[in-house]
């Protein structure tokens, strides 16, 4: 329950809301129990404005995330972008948020700072990659 709540404070400041007393606290606390949610046993996407990510990799590459990356499981809608850019097979790396995130339809998956990711394919504007190693 408490993780519920302290997860919905932080998503109210994301969105521009009064940021909570604590939040490295709260943070911290969340990095303590992020191994309870589930891990993502499904293919999920990252949706971005940004079309750079397919020009800064090739085939091969491995890079490492250094802060929180939004997806969603493939086939959700996505409110923000109609364009995946990012493709990633099932992760042990990221966490499926479920009914902790504010828009269903979107089925979100939080990938953690520090994954690191190899490229398999780069076509069409898109990254298509694994975990790493």
């Amino acid at each position: 329950a408490d993780l519920t709540r302290e997860a919905m404070e932080f998503a109210h400041a994301q969105e521009g809301g009064d940021m909570p007393k604590g939040i490295e606290t709260l943070i911290s606390k969340f990095f303590e129990s992020a191994h309870l949610l589930p891990m993502v046993s499904e293919e999920f996407v990252h949706y971005s404005k940004d079309a750079g990510w397919f020009k800064r990799y090739e085939v091969g590459a491995v890079f490492t995330l250094n802060s929180f990356m939004g997806c969603a499981v493939k086939g959700s809608e996505y409110v923000h972008a109609s364009v995946p850019r990012i493709f990633f097979l099932p992760s042990r790396q990221a966490r499926y948020l479920g009914a902790l995130t504010t828009t269903p339809p979107e089925r979100e998956v939080l990938v953690m700072p520090g994954s690191t990711f190899k490229v398999l394919d780069a076509e069409g504007g898109a990254l298509y990659v694994e975990d790493y190693p």
